[in-house]
């Protein structure tokens, strides 16, 4: 009761078939516009958010759930869509031969950890917080694109989101030589601890499509903090040792390519409704 959210824990098994689930929220006592938000993991996701939505008017929540997944449904009984940022700045950065290039004016952002460190790609993203933005409920981290691969099979590519503690950088000056938190010859982070550290992951699919992760957590510490902008890295990390990243990247829309693909920060403002 205290944190206002209700959760819903659900269980797919079979080995093939999706389930077109329907969960009836009508007994319970929910507000209009309730947020709604479903992350899974499965085959394809590893946790991240894979539904974002307002309560509908009939309470009944739609959800398409794959084989062999988990999914866990949040309603927020206090929370309500009070924001949608657009990014004040994103840029991708490069290493190696790329390491002092300025690429904040392209329409894309790249990520990619390549064993030649002249193919490296490290992304940030920069977001004004609202002087109203209030006791924040929930926030989501929206990007939309794709990934490359040079394979046939088309595995997904993971990206690690990081919060940073550094909002100085400009997007017409960051390159992989002055870029906040980065090693200078290789795609990882120099620092991980309290201000630094992966606030959710995102997999990306040569299907164009959104994709989305929670970082409620991430937001409230920055406006605890007194913060005016919030950014993140977005970064591909060697997960295991040897590993082998060298045959897939990701290109993702920048704020350059228009309102309807840019990366957003969704925010969902708690209120006093029970």
């Amino acid at each position: 009761p205290e944190s206002g959210r209700i959760h819903i824990w659900s269980v797919q098994v079979s080995d093939h078939q999706a389930y077109e689930l329907e969960f009836d929220l009508g007994k319970l006592k929910l507000p209009d516009g309730a947020a709604v938000m479903a992350e899974a993991v499965s085959e394809a996701k590893h946790g991240e958010v894979v539904a974002l939505m307002e309560l509908p008017a009939d309470r009944k929540v739609r959800i398409r759930q794959p084989a062999q997944s988990a999914m866990l449904l949040t309603v927020s009984t206090k929370a309500r869509l009070s924001h949608v940022l657009e990014p004040v700045a994103d840029s991708t950065v490069g290493q190696g031969k790329e390491a002092g290039a300025n690429k904040g004016g392209e329409d894309w952002l790249g990520v990619r950890r390549h064993s030649d460190n002249n193919r490296n790609a490290i992304s940030y993203i920069k977001f004004e917080l609202p002087e109203d933005a209030g006791n924040v409920g929930e926030a989501v981290l929206e990007l939309s694109g794709q990934s490359e691969a040079t394979r046939a099979y088309d595995g997904g590519f993971l990206i690690r989101a990081y919060v940073l503690a550094d909002n100085l950088w400009e997007e017409s000056k960051v390159t992989g030589e002055n870029a906040p938190n980065l090693y200078r010859t290789v795609s990882s982070a120099v620092q991980v601890n309290l201000e630094n550290y992966p606030a959710g992951h995102l997999t990306s699919y040569k299907t164009p499509a959104a994709m989305a992760t929670r970082v409620t957590d991430a937001v409230r510490e920055a406006i605890g903090r007194g913060q005016k902008f919030i950014s993140f890295m977005l970064i591909r990390e060697m997960h295991w040792t040897g590993e082998n990243t060298d045959d897939a990247h990701a290109r993702l829309a920048s704020r350059e390519s228009g309102a309807t693909q840019s990366p957003k920060l969704r925010l969902f403002a708690q209120t006093d409704s029970n």
